[in-house]
């Protein structure tokens, strides 16, 4: 096999694929990416045991010129720092009997070891008649704002993904780890009925190799695909099933405040002070007259603050709620003004911004 590229293009390609290499593999033969010339196309394979990325590119004479097609294997590692050196913008790559890459850049010249391909899995990228379009910024978005109430490294695997459920007209997007629960939820026009759960740090590492402003998303049985113009990312399922959601959401409430988003997070932010962490308690006693703010640590000090700008509903309430799960749920809400939906300071407590159909769901400390 023998192409020439363009320097910008085969580093952006290997990007990409680097997302899908992990070196923590198994298997010595997955820190390869694989490379296909043939029918005027370049595809350019990575794989790992939950993430699968192919990049496909047509020969245009411009940003590749195919010479000679073939196929060749190669450590990932080795290809993307040797061409990060490069400083040309062209690279030419020519294989020697299957054995041996050459690659070549004005006066710059490597040879390298190639894998054997024949050893490299055959991937299979499934398409699905049941997918949903969507615009890369708006889900971007959402994603960030539901996210970040997943866990990292929960034993309960569940609990580490983005649950994806469509029902009647309607895709909720949730995530939780037991403590917290955000969720968005969008309009689309198809009547699928399914739900999916998906890693959520895979689903924030893979948005930056989405160039395309509008995409597909594939929902199969095992797994699900990301469809761009040229590029399939597929990522594996987890299994399980995950918490229902829409019994934990209240239906009604003892109190409701509706309060200006920026002054409470502000409030919130001088209580952080007593710790250099986010792991402070603050206690809200609210009434019609005012949200009282304090924080006691015992070691280092004691902190109140006064809001009374403020909408108010129902009975006065006191309760104590995780300083940094407040904040993390506020400032994920796109409007300004909020309600706060509260029944009893032992149940979980209700956020939630109109404007965008987004919820979040916080449940309070309790102290004996």
């Amino acid at each position: 096999m023998k192409i020439k590229i363009t320097k910008a293009l085969l580093e952006n390609i290997l990007l990409k694929t680097g997302k899908a290499i992990s070196t923590k593999s198994f298997s010595n033969i997955l820190l390869g990416v694989n490379f296909v010339l043939e029918n005027d196309y370049l595809t350019v394979s990575s794989s790992e045991s939950d993430v699968s990325i192919r990049v496909m590119h047509k020969v245009d004479d411009i940003n590749i010129i195919g010479l000679e097609p073939g196929e060749f294997l190669i450590k990932h590692k080795l290809l993307y720092n040797a061409t990060k050196k490069c400083q040309s913008d062209y690279i030419t790559l020519n294989t020697v009997e299957q054995k041996i890459l050459k690659l070549k850049s004005r006066s710059i010249n490597y040879e390298f070891n190639l894998m054997s391909s024949e050893y490299y899995p055959k991937i299979t990228f499934k398409e699905s008649k049941n997918y949903i379009e969507f615009n890369k910024t708006d889900l971007e978005s959402i994603i960030r704002h539901v996210s970040f109430a997943a866990s990292s490294n929960n034993q309960r695997a569940i609990l580490n993904g983005i649950n994806f459920r469509s029902s009647k007209g309607k895709l909720y997007i949730t995530g939780t780890n037991s403590h917290r629960l955000a969720q968005q939820i969008i309009n689309i026009d198809d009547q699928l009925e399914f739900s999916e759960i998906i890693v959520a740090k895979v689903l924030t590492d893979i948005f930056p190799l989405i160039e395309d402003e509008n995409f597909q998303i594939h929902f199969l049985d095992s797994s699900v695909l990301f469809k761009t113009s040229n590029c399939l990312i597929q990522i594996r399922l987890l299994d399980g099933i995950y918490p229902n959601a829409s019994q934990i959401f209240p239906s009604g409430y003892t109190t409701k405040i509706f309060i200006n988003k920026s002054d409470f997070i502000n409030t919130l932010g001088r209580a952080l002070v007593l710790s250099s962490s986010n792991k402070v308690i603050v206690s809200l006693s609210i009434s019609k007259e005012s949200i009282l703010i304090e924080a006691n640590e015992t070691e280092i000090g004691k902190f109140s603050e006064k809001i009374s700008e403020f909408e108010f509903e129902g009975e006065d309430i006191k309760i104590l709620l995780d300083c940094g799960y407040l904040l993390d749920g506020l400032k994920a809400f796109g409007d300004n003004k909020i309600s706060i939906v509260f029944n009893g300071s032992s149940k979980p407590v209700l956020f939630e911004d109109k404007g965008s159909n987004s919820r979040y769901i916080i449940l309070p400390i309790k102290i004996n």
